[in-house]
């Protein structure tokens, strides 16, 4: 894909940068392009993110692990915590104005003032629980109405992070909405959620203060429609609650049992490129289980939103929204999305 080392990681803050541009961060896309350059120089950036650095990191590695959006998301925190106030004038998301082009000095007198705290930062996966990844859950899980007949769904969710997409159904979702995407099968039938359980190493509580602040720092300051859409999502969090629990998925999908006169719903969005092979592997055979003791009375699918295959230079990084149902083990590729989720395309609209 790139050269290894430190080349790995200056591809990689180039290309989220222009993604962000594209994607609807033109700030994200200018201070990217300044990170990318700073590490090149041996500045302040490459000291932040040296686990990146080296001949042994593969550019797909650096990818997967998206060291651009830990360090962005820690200072967009330090912002929004008010403990960065000359940065602020730069960001909107706090009423910022300043011209983005001149933010690079403050940034990195930011970074080296705050070097520990984004340190520590920048060893967490991001916590995004991006609310736009709601347009393909409810799309998939409309195929799951036409499919069970509208049977009650049993949601479970692993990468929960805040839980907001278990709200999903309570969520404003379709053309026009604050979660702006089409959705197939108008006429499939409702289902309602009896559960909403979700599963993560390092839960979010959306309902307190801290919990807002963390969601909200990985959000993009000048993307104002990703800042409607969480604000929308945390309060039908208040109203509407969820189970979060601190385990990692195998722990969670292992726990699951079918319930007969339901359908049971495993779930997970942009989160499986951050699982270690041993975990895939525990809770593929968890899923694997569950497809095996699915009947037509305790139904199973499993509604996953992930990195499409071809992950090159130049490619979109479409993800694909795929649909698997148990008894039966069909699988369909049912749409593809954007990262943030919106719109999707949908392979069965008419």
């Amino acid at each position: 894909m790139t050269a290894p080392g430190d080349g790995a990681l200056a591809w990689y803050l180039r290309s989220q940068a222009d993604y962000c541009a594209t994607h609807g961060s033109p700030m994200y896309g200018v201070l990217g392009r300044a990170l990318a350059e700073d590490v090149e120089a041996g500045g302040i950036t490459a000291d932040l993110l040296d686990r990146w650095t080296g001949p042994e990191v593969s550019a797909s590695t650096v990818a997967a692990e998206v060291p651009a959006l830990r360090l962005l998301g820690g200072l967009h925190r330090l912002v929004l915590a008010r403990d960065a106030p000359e940065l602020a004038l730069y960001y909107p998301s706090v009423g910022g104005e300043a011209d983005v082009h001149g933010a690079w000095p403050v940034l990195q007198s930011t970074m080296r003032e705050h070097r520990a705290v984004l340190r520590a930062g920048v060893a967490k996966a991001p916590q995004t629980n991006e609310v736009g990844r709601s347009a393909p859950l409810l799309g998939g899980l409309r195929h799951v109405a036409a499919w069970s007949g509208g049977r009650p769904v049993r949601l479970f969710e692993i990468g929960a992070s805040g839980g907001l997409n278990l709200r999903v159904d309570l969520l404003p979702v379709g053309p026009g909405q604050a979660i702006d995407s089409p959705l197939p099968l108008p006429d499939a039938p409702w289902f309602d959620v009896v559960e909403r359980i979700g599963g993560d190493l390092h839960p979010v509580d959306p309902t307190t203060t801290e919990g807002r602040l963390t969601l909200t720092s990985y959000v993009w300051p000048d993307d104002a429609h990703r800042l409607e859409r969480l604000r929308a999502a945390l309060v039908v969090a208040q109203k509407k609650p969820a189970q979060l629990l601190q385990i990692g998925a195998g722990d969670l999908v292992e726990s699951i049992e079918l319930r007969p006169g339901t359908v049971t719903v495993l779930w997970h969005s942009v989160m499986w490129q951050y699982v270690s092979d041993a975990e895939r592997l525990r809770t593929t055979a968890a899923i694997e289980r569950l497809a095996g003791e699915a009947t037509p009375v305790a139904r199973f699918a499993h509604i996953r939103f992930e990195m499409g295959a071809d992950l090159a230079p130049g490619s979109p990084w479409h993800h694909e929204v795929r649909l698997s149902t148990w008894p039966g083990g069909t699988e369909r590729l049912l749409g593809r999305a954007p990262a943030h989720g919106v719109p999707v395309d949908w392979l069965d609209t008419p």
